[in-house]
């Protein structure tokens, strides 16, 4: 039985909203020159971003079944195992001749979000066409019999 509490579908409606302020907020303030803000707008645009990306995570999808959570576990498991991989690859210094900075606990938060949504979106269509051939292979199996 499905026990996930997800917000309703609309959200990931709010989610392209808030997407797209935090594309808005560096773009005004270029128009405007604001570097007095330059701070105020990088953290706005950050948290923006991440409650977006976790409003499309958590949202529920237009037709929410078993196959649909099954596909939930296994991308926030490839998520977070591909994103605990990369931080350990980035603290081992195994690519330091880079010579790049840390990896950000922002980095490390959008990273996971992005591995999930792309894992989860390309899953997804996959496992319905599978799901619609099983059905037509059991519908034409019931009329044999």
């Amino acid at each position: 039985m499905n026990t996930l509490n997800l917000l309703p579908n609309y959200y990931k409606k709010i989610a392209m909203v808030l997407i797209i302020i935090a594309i808005a907020i560096p773009i005004i303030m270029l128009q405007f020159k604001a570097s007095s803000y330059l701070y105020l707008f990088k953290s706005a645009t950050k948290i923006l971003i991440i409650v977006a990306g976790l409003f499309l995570i958590f949202s529920k999808e237009k037709t929410e079944d078993e196959m649909t959570y099954i596909l939930r576990l296994r991308a926030i498991s490839f998520a977070f195992i591909t994103g605990v991989s990369f931080y350990l690859v980035d603290e081992s210094h195994v690519f330091d001749y880079y010579e790049t900075s840390p990896v950000t606990t922002f980095q490390f938060i959008t990273s996971v979000e992005l591995w999930y949504l792309i894992y989860f979106y390309i899953l997804k269509p996959m496992n319905l066409s599978r799901k619609k051939t099983l059905n037509i292979n059991k519908d034409s199996f019931n009329d044999i019999k």
